[in-house]
């Protein structure tokens, strides 16, 4: 990310739709010279000091935060590239309570009551390329991916057995591009193009029950899990311009825009 804007009232004309405020965040881009960066951000549990109430099973959170970026020329003062990558790999343990008597009085496995392992995997992938066509034009295209996976993130913990817990999958793909044009200092255009998708889903976990899902109230929930089986996947493809021209004192723009939203509930 090399800059975020926060835009208010009143939006310019390209920023409608919307009632709230908007946060433009905007792509680092390469140059002439190569540039990069590498961070690593760890909680390794061997050297946390324990919370003062934390007993000798208390279940420490896991943080681990890896991320790298680079960016350069492919052709000097024509071409260049910029991509990230970063991973993170995070849990909030949420031990289950479900009583030894309480278990066996319903026949619940002891496979069932081990502490879950919900731990969050999430990527994130993004590449850039800029193409400066000629003095007054100038082209980038951007491509971001995100990837969550996370088993066990539904139902977990407290009176919930694992055979009611739900694994959690996010996908995202955005592609964007621009052509920027300034055919004049005072006369500017601006093309935008973006494509960007989602799918995320609950699925059922190799631990998640077969049968509904059984509930008694402040003893234990087991057998199936009502989590299972939603998904939700949404496109907006979105075409703009925008067309500004400044007149001693005035600026005066114009433009258009086109957005679809194609949604998908199950």
């Amino acid at each position: 990310v090399s800059e975020v804007q926060v835009v208010s009232n009143s939006f310019a004309p390209e920023f409608g739709r919307t009632a709230g405020n908007i946060y433009n965040v905007i792509t680092a881009s390469g140059s002439n010279q190569f540039h990069g960066e590498a961070l690593y951000i760890g909680r390794p549990l061997g050297l946390v000091a324990r919370p003062i109430l934390a007993t000798p099973t208390t279940l420490l959170p896991i943080a681990d935060n890896f991320a790298a970026n680079a960016g350069g020329a492919i052709l000097k003062n024509k071409l260049f590239f910029f991509g990230s990558y970063e991973h993170v790999d995070r849990s909030v343990p949420n031990p289950i309570t479900i009583t030894a008597a309480n278990a066996a009085a319903l026949n619940i496995p002891a496979s069932l009551l081990t502490n879950p392992p919900a731990i969050e995997h999430a990527a994130w992938v993004d590449g850039r390329i800029d193409w400066v066509i000629t003095q007054k034009h100038s082209f980038f295209v951007r491509y971001n991916y995100f990837r969550n996976q996370y088993p066990f993130n539904t139902n977990i913990g407290g009176l919930n057995a694992l055979s009611v817990a739900a694994d959690f999958q996010d996908r995202a793909h955005v592609l964007g591009a621009q052509l920027l044009s300034a055919f004049s200092p005072t006369v500017l255009n601006e093309l935008r193009f973006g494509w960007p998708y989602r799918n995320e889903q609950h699925l059922a976990d190799p631990l998640t029950g077969k049968g509904p899902e059984i509930l008694i109230s402040g003893v234990a929930n087991f057998g199936g899990s009502n989590a299972v089986g939603d998904r939700f996947q949404e496109k907006v493809p979105n075409l703009n311009d925008n067309f500004t021209v400044i007149r001693g004192a005035h600026t005066l723009k114009a433009g258009f825009g086109y957005q679809q939203n194609l949604d998908v509930q199950a």
